[in-house]
């Protein structure tokens, strides 16, 4: 029996979150579904794991950003590795005393800019790297989670949910002319309400001449399964989107799936699993108590590496 989200099972059950990384271009990946072994990275120590993976691609380069999620306190970093074939060793890349989640780096023209989940802040970020140092600028006044970002020739759209609307369920969009702003709530927000495809679940790309964002299955678990949807309509007045295709959990971690990240001939994706110590039983009230106590002591401050 699978734990549902906010169950008794999965109060004394811990999900064992894994990156894996399939030789299969994601536009091939819409079309067939996952038809490629996944090649999963190691498992690490029992407290921990890998998930949410982000990618920069410069020519032959291909850097891979993870969250490494410590089960016990509920916090997350930022880490990051070059990917070599099918091979990734990662190292710390971005900390903070705060729980960071979601990677997401994009370069605009000769910059490289990032932003990721830093919603026990209350507000969004995004960072613009200079030749010795990153520069912050705060984008949002809110808890957001998941926020993706996409350019086209109407200019900046932003896709997130907010921890304060039902994140599961609720999607909002900002749009800007400007990657660090201002950006303007969609006037339609949220643009949709559905929990089993709404919030994100990576990058928005183009596949077979269509526009497709990943969401997130969250009807029967946090991250139980991904669905592609294809945006029909992207506008400062209208939002539209419909699915194309579900991809379910895979066998070695046949519990979730909630991150596609496109990565040039490759795409990774993460997996979940349930799993059960006898110390789990001290884990949800320990990371309770460590989410409290960030959210009222600790300051915003992100360290790059």
């Amino acid at each position: 029996m699978m734990p549902r989200r906010g169950g008794l099972l999965e109060r004394i059950c811990r999900e064992q979150w894994n990156v894996g990384v399939i030789r299969q271009r994601a536009a091939d990946i819409v079309q067939n579904g996952i038809t490629e072994p996944v090649h999963w990275l190691p498992s690490l120590r029992s407290w921990f794991g890998w998930a949410d993976p982000g990618v920069y691609v410069v020519q032959d380069r291909v850097q891979v950003f993870v969250e490494r999620l410590n089960w016990l306190t509920g916090r997350g970093q930022i880490w990051s590795g070059r990917l070599q074939d099918t091979h990734l060793v990662f190292d710390p890349w971005v900390t903070s005393p705060l729980h960071l989640s979601y990677p997401f780096p994009l370069r605009v023209h000769d910059s490289l800019y990032f932003t990721m989940e830093t919603h026990e802040a209350s507000a969004l970020y995004i960072w613009e790297k200079t030749a010795t140092s990153w520069i912050q600028h705060k984008i949002l006044d809110r808890p957001a989670v998941d926020p993706t970002i996409w350019y086209d020739d109407h200019g900046w759209w932003l896709f997130c949910t907010f921890a304060d609307d039902q994140p599961n369920r609720n999607l909002h969009l900002f749009f800007a002319d400007r990657i660090e702003g201002t950006w303007v709530p969609h006037p339609k927000n949220p643009v949709k309400t559905d929990p089993g495809s709404s919030r994100p679940a990576g990058p928005l790309f183009r596949a077979n001449g269509r526009l497709v964002r990943p969401g997130q299955d969250c009807t029967q678990t946090y991250g139980g399964a991904l669905v592609l949807n294809a945006i029909t309509e992207l506008s400062r007045t209208g939002f539209r989107e419909r699915p194309i295709r579900r991809l379910n959990p895979l066998h070695d971690y046949p519990d979730g799936l909630h991150t596609l990240c496109p990565a040039g001939e490759v795409t990774l994706i993460d997996g979940k699993r349930w799993v059960f110590h006898p110390l789990d039983l001290l884990r949800y009230p320990i990371a309770a108590v460590s989410k409290q106590y960030r959210r009222t002591m600790a300051r915003a401050k992100f360290v790059f590496k």
